[in-house]
């Protein structure tokens, strides 16, 4: 496309431009004064070093684009202005001869109606990075960048999928060949992402370098997590059954977002079928367990054998029947239509109960007064005739005809309803010897009947008494219950007690009643041990001298007695892990059961052993328990590295001593089983002399010297130039350990910057810095300087200044050694320290004297 190009303002140089010369045009983003109009600024899509066009949108309108360039100081360099626009606005400036480096800044605005608009300000970044790997997961172990810009700081930075950072690496490439990132991305979890960006961010957004990121996700490198979470949905974690009982739907999102992060590259159909079905089968599970909850709520306590609850309706079966029809045909479908035929015949079977219940009172004064009350709601249902029976004759009369709550009633009964009852009474009407009855209709069958024989108080009580005392043993409330006293016993002894008409004395002789009823409704309960997958017994305690039946589910696996002491012990074979066992004792007398059950665990063998680790030896060996999988090596609260087990129970670290370093270094071995779940950690113990060698020397800078020089220890993998915080180049490093930072000059401009040398090991990991005495500073030649000391190392360095004529170490106040001194670098070394610094707490010192002897500066060791 053309460009026509006027040139408004040429490009400006650095020269002292002629007074004469004259700009036609106002500085870009002004117009002359003028009635305010707004104008919207133009859109510009990003800009990078290796753009070869400057695009972006201006108002249709627009009849110009000023395009003002700055440097990377911030000034303005050139000016342009451009009139060829698109009839839609969009617009494309060749980058030819703008001489667009990464840093610099685009400035754009556009001449509207003779009206300029507001700047876009456009950074210059560097290219966006471009990965090698189109795929990268859990496995992967490099990440190569095909594009990186030389002497650039290249980012890698991790983040969860919350987007939260968690890794971050640098590298400055020092040549113009990929860059690869060494990296192990196992113990990062899936859903994780990778961001690669190169350049520096800008002091202003506007001359922000660092390029736009490139990023990538982590996938899962296998189907092991994934199949683990598809299993466990279902029973016995197998596929090919049902889902287990437990299984919600966030179960079934979380394998399903498991699987969803597993590499395309794997065949993820039967992972994905199992997730399908198991969706199918939570929403078939549901709608058996909402008609499991129905049939249960016709049950007391959900239990069958406890027989239905005594407010059931039809209408709670009706409703029960709906759910249960809607089920798929099988098993379960057949269990539940059962439960509710077995409820529906104990409703029926239930009004002789519900007639019996709808009594609230039935007795007979010791006057001879008469009283029935009935539960309003109940007694609708049934009609009740209350009958008086002379005897020995058998002459009856009839006293009352009650039906849905309307009588047919002699002219001196009474009728009242009130308070939910309906209440029924007559005057002092019953002589002794006569009968009284009333007797319960439905449908016209007689369904319940109760009598009372009239006797007076006294023999009400004498007769209640004698039934409450024959449940004692020799007749005396005051010892424990007769051994083979039953529920019919309590009933007659009940029904004795309910006939007194004193509330006083009824109230007496019933607190007696209810010694033997609490005594007689008692059984101990039952406990059971635990068991594993290797016991061939069962023990607990329960019901003295009780039976006891021990089952597997419903399969007896063994029986035996409670003894004396209340414990018992029943020999079973081996039973599976997992299984349920339960113990159940029964106590004769009152039929009474308590049960208490436990779940079979495995039995595995975790157990693990270590070796003893001397410095200087190669490998970590121990032995682990048959069920242990893997074994891995923690150093200083870190995974290090996993270890091989043998067949015969032995492991081995192989490459142990690479990580084991110090003897103060926290080491252990954790077992692992096959679903990578810790089982065991053991600490290693580890002795000798520290091989860590973290040391950094720095040769002294004179006036005029162009590079910096050193020397580093064997655990050092890099050395790197800080000047002012910032790292700046990385050091050149000889087999001997030397270093060396050519044209280092160029990098430090001014006696007051701060220059620094950095060590990292294998992992980038800072293990030392050392400041660097700058010609012409105030502290040059005069730096009082310590090593950070690693608990198990024999020596110590650092740097010693002006008028220092011994460095001596102290610990915990106590002067332990005296150091060499190196007076042409300006450096000590204290050596054969090993054992001096013991722990952490210690308090470690150098201290700096003179001739004279005269301490002239002391400084705190940091020990780790």
């Amino acid at each position: 496309m053309n460009k026509n190009i006027k040139k408004v303002a040429t490009v400006i140089l650095a020269t002292n431009v002629l007074a004469s010369t004259v700009l036609t045009t106002l500085p870009i983003g002004t117009h002359a004064a003028e009635t305010p109009v707004s104008v919207a600024s133009p859109i510009v899509n990003p800009i990078d070093a290796t753009s070869t066009q400057i695009t972006g949108k201006a108002d249709p309108n627009a009849t110009s684009i000023k395009v003002e360039l700055h440097n990377l100081n911030q000034s303005v360099y050139a000016t342009y202005e451009y009139t060829n626009i698109n009839a839609d606005g969009t617009f494309s400036i060749s980058t030819h001869n703008l001489n667009l480096v990464a840093g610099k800044s685009v400035f754009i605005s556009q001449i509207v109606n003779g009206v300029e608009s507001p700047v876009t300000k456009t950074a210059v970044r560097y290219p966006k990075l471009q990965i090698n790997e189109t795929t990268v997961t859990t496995s992967t172990k490099s990440i190569t960048v095909n594009n990186p810009s030389l002497y650039i700081v290249e980012t890698l930075r991790i983040f969860d999928a919350d987007g939260k950072l968690i890794f971050g690496i640098n590298q400055i490439p020092m040549t113009e060949e990929a860059l690869t990132f060494n990296l192990d991305l196992s113990s990062y979890a899936p859903g994780s992402y990778i961001e690669f960006a190169q350049g520096y961010v800008g002091t202003r957004p506007e001359y922000e370098s660092l390029s736009i990121p490139t990023k990538i996700m982590i996938y899962d490198g296998s189907l092991d997590k994934s199949k683990s979470l598809v299993d466990a949905l279902f029973v016995d974690n197998d596929t090919t059954k049902e889902i287990k009982p437990a299984t919600t739907q966030a179960d079934i999102d979380a394998a399903q977002k498991a699987l969803n992060l597993v590499v395309s590259t794997i065949d993820k159909t039967a992972m994905q079928t199992a997730i399908d079905k198991a969706n199918q089968g939570l929403a078939n599970l549901e709608l058996k367990q909402a008609a499991q909850t129905s049939v249960n709520a016709l049950f007391i306590d959900g239990d069958t054998s406890k027989g239905i609850k005594s407010d059931l309706t039809q209408a709670n079966i009706d409703a029960a029947k709906v759910k249960v029809d809607a089920l798929v045909n099988g098993a379960d479908k057949d269990a539940l239509q059962a439960n509710i035929a077995l409820a529906q015949k104990s409703l029926t079977e239930q009004i002789p109960k519900v007639a019996a219940e709808s009594i609230k009172e039935f007795s007979v004064s010791s006057d001879g007064k008469v009283t029935l009350n009935l539960d309003k709601q109940q007694s609708s249902n049934f009609r009740y005739l209350l009958i008086d029976v002379y005897e020995p004759t058998g002459f009856a009369r009839l006293i009352a005809d009650v039906s849905n709550n309307k009588d047919s009633l002699d002219s001196y009964t009474s009728i009242v309803d009130e308070d939910g009852l309906i209440k029924i009474s007559t005057p002092a009407m019953i002589a002794p010897s006569h009968r009284v009855s009333v007797q319960v209709f439905s449908n016209d069958n007689v369904v319940f009947q109760k009598e009372i024989t009239f006797k007076t108080d006294a023999q009400l009580v004498t007769e209640a008494q004698t039934a409450v005392s024959n449940l004692f043993i020799d007749g005396d409330t005051s010892k424990g219950i007769k051994s083979d006293l039953t529920q019919a016993n309590i009933d007659a002894a009940q029904a004795k007690v309910d006939a007194i008409t004193k509330a006083t004395d009824k109230a007496a002789v019933q607190a007696e009643l209810d010694k033997a009823i609490t005594a007689f409704n008692y059984i101990a309960p039952t406990t059971i041990d635990t068991l594993s997958s290797n016991s061939t017994k069962v023990t607990g305690k329960g019901e003295a001298n009780a039976p006891v039946i021990i089952k597997n589910g419903t399969t007896t696996i063994g029986t035996g007695t409670v003894k004396a002491d209340g414990t018992f012990e029943v020999a079973i074979a081996k039973q599976a892990a997992n299984a349920t066992i339960t113990a159940t004792v029964t106590k004769a007398s009152n039929n009474k059961t308590a049960t208490a059950s436990t779940k079979v665990t495995q039995a595995f063998d975790y157990s693990l052993t270590t070796n003893p680790f001397k410095m200087g030896d190669t490998k970590v060996t121990g032995t682990v328990g048959k069920n242990v999988s893997k074994v891995r090596l923690w150093v200083n609260g870190v995974v290090a590295v996993q270890g091989v087990i043998n067949a015969d129970g032995t492991y081995e670290f192989p490459t142990a001593a690479n990580f084991i370093k110090l003897v103060g270094d926290k080491v252990e071995v954790v077992a692992v089983d096959s679903k990578f779940v810790e089982v065991n950690r053991q600490d290693v113990a580890v002795s000798g002399t520290s091989t860590f060698d973290n040391a950094l020397t720095v040769d002294k800078l004179n006036l005029g010297d162009k590079n910096i020089t050193g020397k580093a220890g064997k655990d050092v993998s890099k050395v790197r130039l800080w000047v002012n915080d910032k790292v700046v180049t990385q050091a050149t490093m000889n087999a001997d350990g030397s270093y060396t930072f050519p044209n280092a000059d160029k990098f430090i401009t001014s006696p007051l910057d701060k220059v620094e040398v950095v060590a990292v090991d294998s992992q980038y990991k800072e293990i030392n810095r050392k400041t660097v005495s700058v010609p012409g500073s105030d502290s040059y030649g005069n730096t009082f300087t310590a090593d950070t000391y690693f608990i198990g190392q024999n020596a110590l360095s650092g740097s010693y200044g002006e008028g220092t004529s011994k460095v001596r170490l102290w610990v915990n106040g106590v002067v332990v050694k005296q150091a060499d001194l190196d007076i042409a670098n300006g450096t000590y070394t204290l050596k054969g320290i090993f054992g001096l610094i013991k722990n952490k707490t210690d308090k470690a010192e150098v201290v700096f004297v003179d001739a004279q002897y005269k301490e002239i500066k002391r400084i705190d060791v940091t020990v780790k």
